[in-house]
């Protein structure tokens, strides 16, 4: 009897979305420590940081911050970069980060850890201020309706005061 021996090859999801941090050291020289930070928006757009520890003007690299849109090919997500700064990857240019199978990204050799959400308002702390503002816009209706009641209740027993004298 034979058997089909099939090589099981993992597949790699697509990120997760949110913030990406790695730590380099010794980048361009001794003591040039470099955090990575990449941020993964929505389904096409990211943004990729360089956040030297080092001083320019002791040495290190100067910062940046580029935006781009991004794609899962394979194993690797492709970002083309839409946004340059004065230093750091050019408009048009193409990087490449790899996925790994326990969710990191690997950015310029060094493997980024999943951090946070992506920035902006949580959908959950939006809903809960669209309910906070909506109940006090309830109770000031509602003040209202009380204060116009007893206006109408005052009027109202005037009214009669004033059937009854004649």
């Amino acid at each position: 009897k034979f058997k089909a021996v099939v090589p099981s090859v993992a597949m790699v999801q697509a990120p997760r979305l949110g913030v990406y941090v790695g730590k380099a050291r010794d980048v361009t020289c001794p003591g040039d420590h470099v955090t990575w930070e990449v941020t993964l928006y929505d389904v096409t757009r990211c943004s990729l940081q360089c956040i030297p520890e080092l001083s320019y003007f002791k040495g290190g690299q100067p910062p940046w911050l580029a935006e781009g849109t991004w794609e899962l090919e394979d194993d690797d997500i492709s970002v083309s970069i839409t946004k340059q700064d004065t230093t750091g990857p050019r408009k048009d240019s193409e990087l490449r980060l790899s996925v790994g199978l326990d969710g990191k990204l690997t950015f310029r050799g060094t493997p980024c850890q999943w951090t946070q959400p992506p920035p902006g308002k949580d959908p959950l702390l939006v809903k809960q201020e669209e309910i906070r503002r909506a109940a006090e816009e309830a109770q000031v209706e509602k003040a209202q309706m009380d204060a116009t009641r007893a206006e109408l209740e005052a009027l109202r027993a005037s009214q009669e005061e004033l059937r009854n004298k004649e």
